[in-house]
């Protein structure tokens, strides 16, 4: 065994791993060896570390703990082996984890930008996984991972299904201040439309659900 390194967490380690006692991150070798005496039992691992052979297992103490951790992180019994592997695996993906809420009413999903064809006659997608995000929303974000001079123009996200990079759009700020000057709420009988949006994402972000 080596000396204890910093890893960064996900959302399986955050929720079941929290002091770091539980889990072991593992890469396989050529070498073997028992470790400690306890029973590591396979758990998971994101698309790429199993891509460079790795992945995590996890102390299964008398048994089942694992099994009861991967029916925590969503249902899966539609898919076949390795579609499940890989939705799985979007749970393992790195990520820092961010304290800002993002609620329901904030976010919405937007269409994508498709037109064209390439050599096989399927349309170009030139919005695939990018979604968008107001500026007042991406500075809140931005002070809370202690990035305090500026606002980045785009955030990469793991969010529930939600996977791919947010930019910055202005026209949500626009929006919102619109409809707060004007004073219309949402839902009104002005309009059916959301004003006060934080995030849009589009359909081809979204990889594990469908939301309305």
């Amino acid at each position: 065994m080596l000396a204890p390194q910093m890893q960064m967490g996900n959302r399986v380690l955050r929720e079941f791993d929290s002091d770091g006692t539980g889990a072991l991150r593992v890469q396989f070798r050529d070498d073997s060896g028992t470790l400690m005496r306890r029973h590591f039992v396979y758990l998971g691992s994101s698309n790429s570390q199993m891509r460079d052979g790795g992945c995590y297992f996890y102390d299964d103490g008398e048994g089942g703990q694992v099994q009861r951790i991967r029916e925590s992180l969503g249902r899966f019994t539609q898919c076949s082996i390795p579609k499940m592997m890989s939705r799985m695996g979007q749970c393992f993906t790195q990520a820092r984890q961010c304290a800002v809420k993002l609620k329901r009413a904030n976010y919405n999903k937007t269409y994508d930008v498709i037109g064209g064809c390439d050599t096989n006659g399927s349309a170009y997608v030139f919005s695939d996984g990018v979604g968008t995000i107001s500026i007042d929303f991406a500075r809140t974000i931005a002070l809370d991972l202690g990035v305090e001079n500026f606002i980045p123009s785009c955030f990469q996200v793991r969010y529930r299904g939600v996977k791919g990079v947010l930019t910055l759009d202005p026209n949500l700020d626009v929006r919102k201040c619109w409809a707060e000057t004007n004073r219309i709420a949402d839902n009104s009988r002005y309009t059916n439309r959301q004003n006060n949006l934080a995030v849009l994402f589009r359909p081809s972000q979204v990889s594990l659900l469908r939301f309305s």
